[in-house]
């Protein structure tokens, strides 16, 4: 009888823990389908309102935005005509930073263009010699950081969107990621050639080299406070890394290519998209164990978090968005 006992007492504490874990899953809450192509890219705005898209559409690509809350189309704005490689919003919401090309060949063009996301101003572009794949603000809104096809890296000044230095010399192949530290002193770098850089913003110098990674690198993001660098790879991990001395922290491990990493705010979760798998993996960002994962309909390209970290946004490989309710504590 007490083996009985036993066994039943087992199998009720394993189920409870499944309960515990299931209550614990992040929720879907609802698929934006307006995207006619993959897309590349996705960004919260800073008061988490407006979630913006980015994404291919023929030889030209398209823009979005959206309600969040309401989970429709923020009916003022107007997209770009552009294939989208980067969205951002800049640090006070009033300008919306996408980067990318339109044609093909010879004849395309590659831009960065600035919206108004309540659609009243009129967009501004600002042309590109080569095409930019990834772009990022600076911490206080001053900067705009650009991952360029021509190995270099860009950094504009805000106040008159034009060229303030370029980082070359060190990147032997396309760079692919760009990611301010919240402080805004530092600026990390990655691409094809499977390095990750790490610059010095006011003297445009490099500071050091992060090396380990087996494949290219296709995302990076700071944690919020700084302390912590993560990088997705083609080598199927994410890795950790001391953002201050640049030595490697911790391997996460995937079962395929990872293509973009976000966050959480409390900076206790990092979210990381898994294509391959057609999943979002969840990550305690301090112990390296899995926290969670997220199943899409369709393959996730890109993620992030929103400022209150309740929301998990991913856009996917049929053109869908997809947002998960995360519980607290995620």
């Amino acid at each position: 009888m007490g083996k009985v006992t036993g066994g039943i007492l087992l199998a009720l504490a394993a189920f409870l823990a499944g309960g515990a874990a299931a209550a614990q899953a992040p929720k879907e809450r609802t698929t934006l389908k307006r995207h006619h192509e993959e897309i590349l890219s996705v960004a919260f705005s800073p008061d988490g309102t407006l979630l913006a898209s980015g994404g291919g559409k023929g030889s030209g690509g398209e823009v979005k935005l959206w309600d969040v809350a309401k989970g429709i189309e923020a009916p003022a704005f107007k997209g770009a005509n552009v294939w989208a490689f980067g969205v951002a919003f800049a640090p006070d919401g009033k300008t919306l930073a996408v980067c990318g090309s339109t044609g093909s060949g010879e004849k395309g063009k590659h831009s960065v263009k600035f919206f108004d996301p309540t659609g009243v101003k009129k967009a501004v572009s600002r042309e590109l010699t080569a095409p930019a794949t990834a772009l990022a603000y600076g911490g206080d809104g001053k900067l705009l950081a650009l991952a360029c096809g021509d190995k270099m890296v860009r950094v504009w000044g805000i106040a008159g969107k034009t060229p303030k230095a370029a980082f070359k010399g060190d990147h032997s192949d396309i760079v692919l990621a760009v990611a301010f530290r919240p402080d805004g002193k530092t600026l990390a770098s990655a691409g094809h050639d499977k390095s990750i850089r790490l610059w010095d913003v006011e003297s445009g110098l490099a500071k050091s080299v992060l090396k380990g990674h087996a494949e290219y690198v296709r995302g990076l993001a700071y944690s919020p406070d700084g302390k912590a660098l993560a990088s997705a790879g083609g080598d199927r991990t994410v890795r950790l890394w001391d953002a201050e001395t640049g030595k490697p922290k911790s391997v996460l491990k995937h079962r395929d290519v990872v293509t973009s990493v976000a966050f959480a705010p409390d900076g206790k979760t990092l979210a990381a998209a898994v294509p391959g798998a057609g999943k979002v993996i969840l990550w305690d960002a301090a112990t390296g164990r899995e926290k969670a994962e997220v199943k899409a309909a369709a393959r996730p390209t890109c993620v992030a978090i929103s400022p209150d970290g309740k929301t998990l946004a991913a856009g996917t490989s049929d053109g869908t968005v997809i947002l998960w309710d995360l519980p607290a504590g995620k």
